[in-house]
């Protein structure tokens, strides 16, 4: 696997929360060839190749991760950012432009046999979660069995995920900063 260069300033200048029109947000979608769930539901808008949690804020990677592991390592990504995070509820309401949900799935130890994953959705503001399907796909708002996606617990993907947690996301003032 070969190293890739991190600049956590200019990632930080492309993070962006959902459009209104999140179709409109689908469609504009660039670098769906080599970007993966995780870029997508964190908002990041630049051209990294297949980035996985703690990457951000240089944490060790692992082959797998716990729930724990997982959920420290997107949390510690979110603060390299300058995101705010707080954990939430699929029922939570988002009430302002700048905030966003993120579904932060895994399988467990007793999912995985040969192959290990981990999945993640962000919620839009018409309050579907859409997601970065593999490979040379465009983001989505179906499971794998075409049904749009109200709540990323009952979905149905190409594993047996389970959730982690849901996190709200929000862009820091950057007047303040």
């Amino acid at each position: 696997m070969r190293e890739k260069l991190i600049n956590v300033d200019k990632m930080k200048e492309c993070v962006k929360a959902p459009l209104a029109n999140t179709m409109k947000e689908e469609e504009a979608w660039r670098w769906y060839d080599i970007t993966n769930c995780y870029s997508y539901a964190i908002g990041m808008f630049v051209d990294i190749e297949f980035l996985k949690p703690g990457e951000i804020s240089k944490m060790e990677l692992k082959r797998q991760y716990t729930d724990e592991d997982i959920l420290e390592r997107v949390i510690g990504d979110l603060e390299a950012l300058g995101l705010e995070t707080s954990i939430s509820s699929l029922e939570e309401p988002i009430e302002d432009n700048d905030s966003w949900k993120i579904a932060i799935m895994n399988t467990g130890p007793k999912d995985i046999h040969e192959l290990y994953d981990y999945h993640f959705l962000k919620q839009g503001k018409n309050m579907l979660w859409y997601h970065k399907r593999p490979y040379e796909q465009f983001p989505s708002n179906y499971d794998s069995r075409h049904r749009a996606i109200d709540n990323p617990e009952t979905a149905t993907f190409a594993f047996s995920y389970h959730l982690v947690a849901y996190l709200v996301v929000r862009l820091q003032d950057k007047s303040t900063n």
